[in-house]
């Protein structure tokens, strides 16, 4: 009797369900989001070695130079910003191959999707999602990134890429390659053209937000939720914004108000090569996210499966763990005006066994090679603008503050060799904390050899890590972050090491310069970078930090005001998460209010729905009834 009970009950609970279920699978939308795929279609096929794109910020265009590395023969192939260019055809392939397998109907690249640009990469990219589509049935959308348009026209992009978006734009906006495109319920994608006029611009103008607008209000009539998708960032997703100088779109138009104005509730792009979702709260109160995904060719490997349902939006994080390497061997790089092998056979191995790893490792080679020359004194004169004819004080302070920053950057961490050559500092009372004069009044200075002991000479302390020098260490943090797997927190060893050490490094730098130089030079900072963070410093900060150079604690306190905002926004994640989290659904379309009844009204009785689905509901509730009936019966209910 108990088993009967049992299976009536489920019967009842599956057939009471099946109107439930229909609603919630019309309500539900699931998409692939990948962005910066890199395709270097000439790597791959041995067409010549071409350059890497570099934006000349004097011009605000490209530079070609080589730009390879040489720290690790084993990954001498991999440019500074740590991509896997030679490998992007693989991981291209596999992308594709967990694409087709997944349960998304929906796939949308957010540009940058072949790495030079070329007319022969993009008919080769092109060919390859249409190819996909047909294999898998499922629908392909794209739109250009500065790498796209910098050697074809938009035009010849939205030739190129018809079938793969545009082909279906219900609206293309003919100053640009921005369309939207219904992608089943109630969703339809804004792909918004965010590239400018030159290479490597994203300047928008009032005609592209005057056709965005336009979008909106047409969705809004139709009762549809608009997904945005464009390459560069809507929002600011760094502390620093000089790390990715450029990568934010201007908006002086007004284009996060416009968003939530009409609930544009996500925005996707790309870009930065990093995994980060930030909200804003505009002033209406209503909140917009934008949900940046990292390069599909570089550190992580990752790409996104979103699933849109009026109970929220899902977003799940994958990876490309594996690829099919054959074909690394026969790949070549020109050194020198000589052909030689691009993979060695090491680092196949490498890329056979654990392929992420192997990314990682290129990644970390790369970015510290890219930290290294941001990091030096012309780049940071250029990024500080200062012009030697103009400023011919600061640019000499800049030069002996430089060269010691270069030193200590690359100086051991722990390595306490004594045969090595250390580098001179000034000898530190550790009771007092002030430097050791001489009779003479001059610091007295001493030889030190790793960081660590700099920083111990202060007064700091540095707890044992596996790093190697503070290079390493900033590309963890810079890694952490890219990566959207944050958790590094306040209390853990490498903040410990990031304060005091960039404390000693402070310290170090600035015995290099006069008491009069040092002041200078607060005074030349305090008003350069007024609109950036370092210039959102108190008055009082900066007057402390002026008050003396000798102080290692007082730099302890700058470093923690000027780090901590750093760490709490790349790495110590805040809410949302950057990975695999669940946010706010679009918000419903509110139904239209009914007209004022009568004083005396007469029932009008409702419409019949006569529709199959009215059919088929009213059959299973009719059964469900019944087994109700039966189950009352048997429990008694009926009698008693």
């Amino acid at each position: 009797m108990k088993k009967i009970i049992s299976v009536l009950l489920i019967l009842t609970m599956l057939f009471s369900m099946t109107g439930m279920m229909s609603f919630a699978a019309d309500d539900s939308l699931s998409v692939v989001f990948a962005t910066d795929v890199h395709y270097a279609w000439e790597k791959i096929t041995n067409n010549g070695t071409i350059p890497e794109l570099q934006i000349n910020p004097k011009t605000n265009d490209y530079d070609i130079n080589e730009a390879y590395i040489t720290g690790d023969t084993n990954f001498s192939h991999v440019p500074a910003t740590g991509q896997l260019l030679f490998e992007s055809g693989a991981i291209l392939d596999e992308f594709l191959r967990q694409a087709e397998e997944d349960d998304a109907k929906v796939v949308v690249i957010s540009g940058d999707l072949t790495d030079t640009g070329s007319e022969e990469a993009s008919l080769k990219m092109a060919q390859k999602l249409a190819e996909f589509e047909v294999a898998s049935g499922k629908s392909v959308y794209v739109i250009p990134g500065n790498h796209d348009v910098f050697k074809i026209s938009k035009d010849r992009f939205k030739e190129i890429y018809h079938v793969l978006g545009y082909a279906e734009a219900l609206a293309q906006d003919t100053a640009s390659a921005s369309y939207t495109a219904d992608i089943g319920g109630d969703y339809r994608l804004l792909m918004i053209d965010s590239t400018g006029a030159a290479s490597g611009g994203h300047q928008f103008d009032e005609a592209r937000i005057n056709w965005i607008k336009a979008q909106c209000e047409k969705a809004k009539s139709e009762k549809k939720h608009l997904i945005a998708v464009m390459h560069h960032n809507l929002l600011q997703h760094f502390a620093f914004d000089f790390i990715h100088e450029g990568a934010i779109i201007d908006d002086k138009y007004g284009l996060k108000e416009l968003f939530a104005e009409y609930d544009v509730k996500y925005t996707f792009s790309g870009h930065t090569h990093a995994q980060d979702i930030m909200q804003y709260e505009a002033s209406n109160g209503n909140i917009i996210y934008e949900v940046v995904t990292g390069a599909l060719n570089a550190y992580p490997l990752s790409y996104r499966v979103v699933n849109f349902a009026e109970s929220g939006v899902s977003f799940s994080t994958k990876s490309i763990n594996s690829v099919n390497t054959s074909g690394f061997d026969k790949m070549m790089v020109k050194v020198d005006n000589v052909d030689k092998r691009a993979i060695t056979d090491e680092a196949i191995i490498h890329a056979k066994a654990d392929f992420k790893g192997y990314a990682q490792k290129a990644y970390r080679i790369g970015i510290k090679e890219l930290f290294g020359e941001k990091l030096r004194t012309a780049t940071l004169k250029e990024y500080l603008n200062i012009n030697y004819k103009d400023d011919q004080t600061v640019s000499r302070i800049i030069d002996k503050i430089g060269a010691k920053l270069e030193e200590i950057l690359v100086m051991p961490l722990y390595d306490k060799d004594k045969t090595k050559v250390g580098v001179m500092v000034p000898l530190v009372d550790p009771e007092t904390g002030k430097v050791v004069l001489d009779d003479e009044g001059n610091a007295v200075m001493t030889a030190r050899y790793s960081v660590q002991e700099i920083t111990e000479s202060y007064g700091g302390l540095l707890p044992p890590t596996h790093y190697k020098n503070l290079l390493d260490v900033l590309v963890l943090l810079y890694e952490t972050h890219v990566s959207g797997g944050e958790g590094l927190t306040y209390y853990s060893d490498e903040y410990f090491v990031i304060i005091h050490a960039l404390a000693a490094a402070l310290n170090y730098c600035l015995f290099s310069v006069s008491e009069y130089e040092y002041g200078i030079m607060i005074k030349f900072m305090a008003n350069k970078l007024e609109p950036t963070v370092l210039g959102k410093l108190p008055a009082e900060m900066y007057a402390y930090i002026a008050g003396g150079k000798q102080g290692f604690e007082q730099n302890i306190i700058f470093m923690t005001y000027l780090i901590s905002p750093f760490v709490k926004n790349m790495v110590s994640d805040t809410i949302p998460s950057d990975r695999d989290v669940t946010l706010g659904a679009y918000k419903a379309y509110a139904e239209p209010t009914p007209p004022a009844e009568p004083d005396d009204p007469t029932p009008t009785p409702p419409a019949e729905d006569n529709s199959l689905r009215a059919k088929f509901v009213a059959f299973f509730d009719k059964i469900a009834e019944f087994f109700r009936m039966v189950i009352r019966v048997l429990t008694f209910q009926e009698i008693f």
